[in-house]
């Protein structure tokens, strides 16, 4: 007993797609290199990104296969359509990332906007993906808004025209900051940075620690 679940069912060769609807007919199937058929209990679920319907006006899907394993049928909208999951769905990620790497981390408000005007075009995968990236490359314990790839800020909506003054000197700020000193640097790698940079050393220092760079 238990269940198989068939990701992406839409990709099965045709040939494979007969087979499998033999043994749902069936519920008879042989295991690899054995003579002795065997009995089969379990349940199937099957999952497919995309028109199904299409598939078999096209060739490539068996309209058999597809009417045997219909029978109940859950429709996922997109995640760009179900906004008020990526708050939850970014702090779980977070958590399950944090328990693995064993570095807790956390985001910006400035971060989950963005993350919550982008538009998933690989929903939930992308996203999972995105933030095993921001907890790999954030230093410190807060992601900030500069460590996301460019192309999610790009797609996201906000481009700079959108963002406040304070953001974009922020951001530019952190970037050149991060550019320039590394954490760890020595007190007089840091006081030659305030020097190069025409600000007091207690300026720098307000700013890295508040970039989380000391």
């Amino acid at each position: 007993d238990g269940v198989i679940f068939l990701d992406e069912i839409n990709s099965m060769p045709l040939s494979m797609q007969g087979k499998l609807l033999r043994v749902l007919e069936t519920k008879r199937y042989y295991r690899i290199g054995s003579s002795k058929e065997r009995t089969l209990k379990c349940r199937f679920i099957a999952a497919t990104n995309v028109d199904l319907k299409g598939c078999i006006a096209t060739g490539t899907f068996r309209s058999d296969l597809y009417y045997r394993i219909n029978i109940i049928s859950l429709n996922i909208p997109p995640l760009r359509e179900r906004k008020e999951d990526i708050i939850p769905l970014t702090q779980q990620f977070l958590r399950s990332f944090s328990e693995k790497y064993g570095v807790i981390k956390m985001a910006t408000p400035e971060l989950m906007k963005i993350l919550l005007s982008y538009d998933w075009p690989g929903n939930v995968r992308e996203m999972k993906n995105i933030i095993e990236y921001l907890e790999n490359i954030a230093e410190g314990e807060i992601i900030q808004l500069s460590d996301l790839p460019d192309h999610i800020v790009m797609r996201s909506g906000k481009g700079f025209e959108d963002w406040s003054l304070d953001e974009i000197v922020e951001d530019y700020e952190k970037r050149v900051l991060s550019s320039m000193v590394k954490k760890g640097a020595t007190l007089e790698e840091k006081n030659q940075l305030a020097e190069n940079l025409k600000i007091s050393r207690a300026t720098l220092y307000r700013k890295l620690k508040k970039y989380d760079l000391l």
